[in-house]
């Protein structure tokens, strides 16, 4: 396995890589790694709840939670005065395009659709920092990595060079 982590356009950009070997053996919160996009958002408990039509927030819900790991599941050592909750932020809520769409102007709106020719990434990171060179970012890799991921060995990056 590789994992990469970097800074990309002032944010963090983490990059997972697995072996072809390992096809039709993992799956996760990245996904169920067999080549099928049509099964990632299996939860935890391997029993399919998700239809298609769900917002991103049934998603974080009804898929993303389901991965929470408990105390007593976690693999990591924490350095003197952290612990498990230190980094277990139930309280957490990440931001969903269609809300944060809604809070645009419409000016911010009609930036980042020009930017981002109809790749909600790239609309999303647009509405979220409003930076337009993290949009390019998003673009480019969008183009660059899009169906790679299932392919050995892969990994896509961006760097300023290429904006």
């Amino acid at each position: 396995f590789t994992v990469v982590i970097g800074i990309t356009a002032g944010q963090l950009d983490i990059t997972v890589g697995a072996p072809a070997e390992f096809i039709n053996k993992t799956k996760g919160l990245l996904g169920v790694f067999n080549k099928d996009p049509d099964d990632d958002w299996l939860p935890a408990n391997g029993e399919p709840t998700l239809t298609g039509n769900q917002t991103e927030r049934e998603i974080y819900t009804k898929f993303g939670q389901t991965w929470r790991i408990k105390r007593a599941d976690s693999i990591f050592e924490y350095a003197d005065g952290t612990s498990f909750e230190t980094f277990d932020i139930t309280a957490f809520e990440p931001k969903f395009l269609n809300e944060v769409l809604a809070q645009m102007t419409e000016a911010d709106r009609t930036k980042a659709e020009q930017t981002c020719k109809g790749n909600n990434e790239c609309i999303f990171d647009f509405a979220v920092t409003g930076r337009v060179a993290t949009s390019w970012c998003t673009v480019y890799l969008h183009s660059q990595c899009s169906g790679k991921r299932m392919l050995r060995n892969c990994i896509c990056r961006c760097t300023v060079k290429q904006l």
